[in-house]
């Protein structure tokens, strides 16, 4: 009986850790965050540079904020990246860079999803940005996770 009830335990465990679920909900409506880069004029950039490792704030599955030290910029994805949502990494999470110290729009990657435009955003428009009302079905998102993009 205890073989049993501890193949069943470990048969349990090893089916619970193959796959984490996300805890990130959908993010911000993404209509939200267009109106708002087109209502705030955000500055469009050609590129991102680097000046150490890339950290990354989750907005949605259209979109990242990446601080870069002196400035942050407000990255969006040529199509949805639910790749962003996964807490494990696959094969085709590769990212295609031209440089590692530079990120380019339009044609480098983040998690495997091409970026599109990149915005530079000051700490203003950071704060607006996490007061935009989150997608449907959000309202179980915590707001002191840590993956996303608001800095308090």
């Amino acid at each position: 009986m205890r073989f049993i009830l501890a193949a069943l335990t470990l048969t349990l465990l090893a089916g619970c850790s193959g796959h984490t679920p996300s805890r990130l909900g959908p993010g911000k409506d993404p209509e939200a965050v267009s109106d708002y880069i087109v209502a705030a004029e955000l500055e469009e950039v050609d590129r991102i540079k680097l000046s150490g490792q890339m950290n990354l704030y989750y907005v949605n599955e259209w979109a990242v904020v990446v601080p870069t030290g002196r400035r942050d910029y407000l990255v969006i994805f040529k199509g949805r990246c639910s790749k962003l949502r996964e807490r494990q990494w696959s094969a085709d999470m590769v990212d295609i860079r031209v440089s590692a110290r530079v990120l380019h729009a339009d044609y480098d990657t983040i998690r495997g999803c091409k970026m599109g435009k990149i915005y530079q955003v000051t700490a203003a428009q950071l704060k607006d940005l996490s007061e935009l009302a989150d997608a449907p079905g959000n309202e179980s998102l915590r707001r002191d996770d840590s993956r996303t993009f608001s800095r308090s």
